[in-house]
């Protein structure tokens, strides 16, 4: 099977579309969904902010209008979600609810298919009230109220933490079917907010609370640890690891099969990567793939996502006593009893930055802000210096206050802790799963049956690439089982994410002996529609780096500028691919699939000339279709008797250089002497005694054997090679001498006594 996730860019890029007006929105709407507008880069959020403090007059609104008040992107949460996608495949995130309980936050994860770690009765009812199942749900609370106890029993949410003997009694009272995860102490020190003190059992502690735990019949299903929110040293985690492994073989010893690892947070913006690369490296030495692996990232997700403006609702001159020249106090409408609750709980030094400042000079001039309260501690910031003279009724805004700061402010003073959010989003992936354009009508499988095609698994009401995940496998196994197919193909919404889909067939392929492979990327640019961008979306970027082909599709229908434009933007990604243009909706069958390995084993087609034939055959039928492609047959005979396998060490080098501009595929039969690596190292045994016959898929880059059984061998018709090269228009001629000269394709011993024909089919 040769499954190929076909995505199309016209959502990416046409953001034209998108109204441009921006609705001020509040936490409470009567139960409503927010309105969210599209952004094209993250620079507009200001322009936001500009257009709602124009709409203030401070002298004449009413109270609570000039109240500060937030814009959040949630087209930053998207991108955080695809780089973990992309840095920490393995492990599930569970967001912490804690650290911004806003709604539309909420909504978004829920959508991308996210778990969520909840520590009260409140925040898991305000997950299931979005329709989240809740074994998404893990209650990482090790203290527990009884009666919220009794409320996780009642609802379902049946992961959930301990770390003490008198956990283990109240769980057993009240929920003694729950699922339990023993949290452990971990090394914390290097964290902005230390938690160890409070939560998690000495390694000297653990196993006693295994043996309790087996003694009162309870279910022990997996370990956590936390190393800190916002750590700062990657080794944390690779001890906490090598921690949790010993108390696995603890619970095995007392009788327990655990299944799941949870890493707590402790995930920073600025360190991500490094820290989730230490994590991989820990989790592939001390856990085997079958252990369940999850998160609880919280500032990770949020952080950057939120800017706030506030109001300067006052202002004192001061006399600096260092420099003695003129400074000022500035007294904004929010402080740290408010939304700057970062400074005192989570240890954060917001940076202020003018908003708006009717001093036309920018003068550097030090200030030091302080919030609205009575209270002499609710300070913002002691000292800075900022380009002007401000006055009162001037804006400035705070850049990364999405992290514990509205979920822990207070009414202290009487002041609000009920801001206005304006909700915007910079992607426009987050915006379609936001907007549910995902219908449940079954459209494509009644236009699928009409046209007499065999097996159709639609899946409906989510993103395939987020919280369809699981129900894509159900889908390929099902089709697998009723129908045999030879090819898949996945079609997805035009804001899916590839690699997702490539790592969940891959997965497949390891657990049920390479049934599935991975045959390809595919998309669709609608050059009639499309209507370019202006920037360079994230999302597009890293759809475009797992793509293997292009296809621009309806180009006649326009103007050759507007077709090189599409190409400019494309460019304008600074990254390589291969691009054929449809005719009328066609594209040659042999540049989207080539020749698939199954059905050469099969004997349905073995030849390029027959594929060729066929596509012919097709053309007859009225179908005008465009020859973008040229083909080579290349076959490798011994002329000697004996051992007839190929030289990998060559045949790799050829792989390597195959320029994807101009080889497109590259698909055939192989004998090798050992297992051949594929273009990520790994190597997949056959189980044949001596030499092993593989499937080779290359594309555009990348390329996978497939060991096959001795059984197949007939299909080599007495070769040691049989390969189908499917080329761009004009390159036969160059690769066909090339190839036919013997030092790419060779056999490993006697290379003399080689007998290579490469014959262009096409």
């Amino acid at each position: 099977m040769a499954p190929s996730a076909i995505t199309t860019y016209e959502e990416i890029y046409d953001l034209e579309h998108y109204s441009n007006t921006l609705k001020l929105v509040t936490e409470n709407n009567g139960g409503k969904y927010n309105k969210i507008e599209s952004l094209t880069s993250k620079e507009s959020v200001l322009d936001v902010f500009k257009k709602r403090i124009a709409e203030i007059n401070v002298d004449s609104c009413q109270p609570g209008e000039e109240d500060a008040f937030y814009v959040a992107d949630l087209g930053e949460v998207y991108r955080q979600h695809l780089r973990w996608k992309m840095n920490l495949a393995r492990v599930k995130p569970f967001y912490a609810v804690k650290c911004n309980p806003d709604d539309e936050v909420l909504r978004l994860l829920a959508k991308l298919g996210t778990g969520f770690d909840c520590a009260s009765q409140a925040e898991i009812e305000q997950v299931l009230k979005l329709g989240v199942d809740p074994a998404r749900i893990i209650y990482a609370q090790p203290c527990k109220t009884k009666s919220y106890i009794r409320y996780a029993a009642k609802v379902g949410v049946k992961q959930m933490t301990f770390d003490n003997a008198d956990e283990l009694l109240k769980i057993k009272q009240f929920f003694p079917d729950a699922e339990l995860v023993l949290r452990i102490l971990t090394d914390d020190s290097a964290s902005l907010c230390r938690l160890s003190a409070k939560f998690g059992a000495s390694l000297d502690k653990t196993q006693e609370l295994l043996d309790l735990a087996k003694n009162l019949g309870l279910n022990v299903t997996g370990v956590s640890f936390h190393v800190g929110s916002g750590a700062s040293d990657p080794a944390s985690f690779t001890k906490a690891v090598q921690d949790a492994r010993v108390v696995f073989d603890q619970a095995t010893s007392a009788g327990f099969n655990l299944q799941m690892l949870d890493v707590g947070g402790g995930f920073v913006d600025g360190s991500f990567e490094t820290f989730a690369s230490a994590l991989t490296g820990a989790l592939e030495e001390h856990f085997p793939p079958h252990i369940r692996v999850i998160a609880e990232p919280g500032r990770y997700y949020v952080a950057n996502a939120f800017t706030m403006a506030a109001n300067v609702i006052a202002r004192r001159d001061v006399q600096d006593g260092l420099t003695g020249e003129r400074a000022y106090m500035l007294y904004l409408n929010d402080g740290v009893y408010g939304n700057f609750s970062n400074i005192i709980f989570d240890h954060q030094h917001p940076s202020a930055q003018i908003l708006d400042c009717r001093d036309p000079y920018q003068i550097p001039t030090d200030y030091s802000i302080w919030g609205p309260t009575c209270d002499g501690i609710d300070v913002i910031t002691e000292r800075c210096t900022l380009p002007g003279v401000l006055n009162v009724g001037d804006w400035l805004f705070f850049d990364e206050m999405g992290a514990y700061t509205r979920c822990s402010a207070t009414r202290f003073n009487g002041f609000t802790n009920k801001h206005k959010v304006i909700y915007v989003s910079s992607e426009p992936g987050a915006l379609a799963l936001l907007k549910n354009e995902f219908g449940d009508l079954a459209v494509d499988s009644q236009l699928a049956a009409s046209q007499a095609i065999s097996g159709v698994k639609e899946l409906l009401n989510g993103c395939i690439c987020c919280n369809l995940v699981g129900q894509l496998s159900d889908a390929l196994l099902q089709l697998r089982s009723e129908v045999i197919p030879d090819r898949i193909l996945i079609e997805t919404s035009g804001s899916a994410f590839p690699a997702t889909l490539a790592m969940e067939v891959n997965r497949l392929a390891r657990e049920h002996d390479g049934a599935f492979v991975l045959d390809g990327v595919i998309s669709v640019i609608d050059v009639e529609n499309w209507k370019g961008y202006e920037d360079t979306s994230y999302t597009a970027r890293l759809q475009a780096k797992y793509t293997d082909l292009i296809v621009f599709n309806k180009w006649e229908h326009v103007d050759e500028r507007r077709f090189e434009e599409c190409l400019d933007r494309l460019g304008d990604l600074e990254l390589q691919f291969a691009w054929v243009k449809s005719t009328r909706g066609w594209v040659d069958q042999a540049v989207l699939m080539g020749i698939d390995g199954a059905l050469i084993a099969k004997g349905g087609v073995s030849t390029a000339t027959e594929l060729n034939n066929s596509t012919n055959e097709h053309q007859a039928h009225g179908h005008d279709h465009q020859e973008e492609v040229e083909v080579l047959s290349v076959v490798l005979n011994p002329t000697y008797e004996g051992d007839a396998t190929v030289d990998l060490d060559a045949f790799e080098e050829f792989l390597l250089a195959a320029p994807k501009d101009e080889i497109y595929r590259i698909k055939g039969l192989i004998l090798a002497s050992k297992p051949p690596a594929d273009s990520t190292g790994e190597r997949r045994p056959s189980t044949m005694a001596e030499a092993g016959l593989y499937v080779l898929n290359w594309a555009f880059g990348r390329w996978s054997y497939t060991p096959l059984s001795s059984q197949e061998m007939v299909a080599l018709k007495g070769a040691s090679l049989r390969l189908t090269v499917i080329l761009a228009r004009g390159e036969a001629n160059k690769w066909q001498k090339k190839l036919a000269a013997g030092d790419l394709v060779q056999l490993e011993s006697h290379p003399e006594h080689t007998n290579i024909t490469v014959v262009k089919t096409s």
